[in-house]
């Protein structure tokens, strides 16, 4: 995940810079210490900000569809609700794990209308929506997207509407390292057994993908704590953020 790489990033730069200024042991403790906790500040008020700009994207009597479960999609939907929007949710299981129930409770607490479908059916759920949010596990210096698998056929969809999608992502989502190394570098897929339980198959391969990239032509937005965002303003925003050239060469190179 993107903020993960950004966070070693931001304390890698920051403890280079403590060793250049021949500070002590104690000194570049405290670097590192500094730096993680600034991380994390700055990450929840930018999820604030950045819950609050969405809320505002956000027409009176909007439909969204959503998908999966993510803190700041779930946070700017309650914010417009806050703001006095009247505002209904679609959203799917989101299967093998079901995150999607976990949108549902979060917005069912507080009182806002959900529609909860299978995933086969998102073409079916979609035709009354007026527009789609997701949030994303990554974003490259090109505009693509990473997101939980699923959102790719949902972003077609919408184009095929004429909805807008809209990615939700403080800047730590914007992976530093894109430009200089594979991307996405997601990893393997889930455990079989997330998909056939304890079955045993002699002829039958099973692919248990979580992640996918959504290209960016699809996106018509990323909705930032800087403002919103086109896909190609991306490579600016990456550009901006701390990197560490050392952390990047202890990596495969593209």
């Amino acid at each position: 995940m993107a903020p993960v790489l950004d966070l070693l990033h931001n304390v890698a730069v920051d403890l280079e810079t403590a060793v250049q200024r021949r500070d002590g042991v104690d000194g570049l403790k405290a670097a590192v210490i500094a730096s993680a906790e600034g991380f994390h500040s700055r990450l929840l008020a930018a999820v604030a900000r950045v819950a609050t700009a969405c809320a505002e994207r956000f027409l009176d009597r909007e439909r969204v569809f959503v998908y999966s479960c993510s803190r700041t999609v779930n946070a700017a939907i309650i914010q417009a609700k806050n703001m006095g929007k009247n505002i209904e949710v679609v959203v799917t299981e989101s299967r093998p794990w079901y995150e999607g129930l976990n949108t549902v409770k979060a917005l069912d607490a507080e009182g806002i209308r959900v529609t909860l479908g299978i995933d086969a059916a998102i073409a079916v759920l979609i035709s009354e929506c007026t527009s789609v949010l997701v949030g994303a596990e990554s974003i490259s210096h090109t505009g693509d997207v990473l997101c939980k698998v699923g959102t790719y056929p949902l972003a077609v969809l919408a184009r095929e509407r004429g909805l807008p999608v809209r990615i939700a992502a403080d800047c730590s989502k914007f992976d530093v390292t894109s430009p200089y190394l594979q991307w996405p570098n997601c990893g393997p897929g889930g455990p079989a057994s997330d998909l056939v339980g304890t079955r045993q198959f002699q002829h039958a391969t099973v692919v248990n993908a979580l992640a996918e990239v959504v290209p960016s032509y699809l996106i018509t937005e990323i909705v930032t704590e800087r403002g919103v965002l086109s896909p190609a303003d991306a490579a600016r925003v990456v550009k901006s953020l701390p990197v560490s050239i050392s952390l990047i060469k202890t990596r495969v190179p593209k």
